[in-house]
């Protein structure tokens, strides 16, 4: 069928039947190492062939711009910022993550910029194995986000 469907219809199938498959992979494998990131990525460059045609050795990056299907990282980028909005914003969230998320504003007293930017405080952790857990993570990526300016 690969030859037969327009290459819409095929668009429109890998992300109605795949995609779903691939956020939950993100959301479970987020603290994954990068050689189990990369088993994903290949899961969407190989959608990304299917829809534009592109053979095995056909270089890829270009098929994933005009799509606009970004990588795994971009995406767990997008997944984290979307759970961190969730739980700094909404009231229904949940209660156990949020309580572990402190601004450093209730840590110390001294202005500085990263009080008066409303960043939170990094968890103490030892490992770089903790560090790519969810909750590390996400601080330091929200931290960056308001750092930069970017939304």
């Amino acid at each position: 069928m690969r030859h037969r469907l327009p290459s819409e219809t095929k668009r429109l199938l890998i992300e109605a039947l795949v995609f779903p498959h691939v956020r939950y992979c993100i959301s479970v494998w987020g603290s994954c190492t990068a050689t189990q990131k990369n088993r994903v990525q290949k899961v969407i460059n190989f959608g990304a062939r299917i829809v534009t045609g592109l053979g095995r050795r056909d270089h890829v990056t270009p098929a994933l711009l005009e799509l606009g299907w970004g990588s795994v990282d971009d995406r767990l980028i997008e997944h984290d910022m979307s759970v961190m909005r969730h739980l700094m914003t909404a009231s229904n969230s949940s209660e156990i993550l949020r309580d572990q998320i402190v601004s450093r504003s209730a840590i110390s007293a001294r202005r500085t910029r990263a009080t008066d930017g409303g960043q939170l405080q990094l968890p103490r952790l030892d490992t770089t194995f903790a560090q790519r857990g969810f909750l590390y993570r996400a601080v330091s990526r929200w931290n960056e986000m308001l750092r930069t300016g970017r939304s």
